[in-house]
């Protein structure tokens, strides 16, 4: 079965922990391409200028109940989102739920070696 356009939303990119496997996400889906297609990217960049010297991470969202820090690896490339959720739904405000997901970022120049 061949495809075109083949679509990466919302950096499913960046799930892949490696570079290896992320080489290997596109060799697989320029198998399963149309003759001409095209595999559509979406992934972010991290704003690592934001990040004070001396610290590895940033708060992205700060609101009533919701709180989003990510800390970063730079040697690595990695970026370890933490969502931290809390309020009066969760035991009378006094517990909170917390969730990480980890993720490899990609610079668009390096994109450029995987084609």
């Amino acid at each position: 079965m061949t495809i075109s356009p083949l679509h990466s939303w919302f950096n499913t990119i960046s799930n892949f922990l490696t570079q290896e496997e992320q080489i290997r996400c596109f060799q697989n889906a320029a198998r399963h391409l149309a003759p001409r297609g095209c595999f559509v990217v979406e992934l972010w960049v991290p704003q690592l200028r934001s990040l004070r010297p001396g610290h590895d991470g940033t708060v992205e969202v700060s609101e009533p109940g919701y709180l989003l820090v990510d800390t970063y690896d730079v040697l690595h490339q990695h970026v370890i989102s933490h969502h931290m959720r809390f309020g009066p739904e969760l035991s009378d405000g006094r517990d909170a739920r917390i969730a990480r997901t980890p993720h490899r970022y990609i610079w668009p120049s390096e994109l450029e070696w995987y084609i």
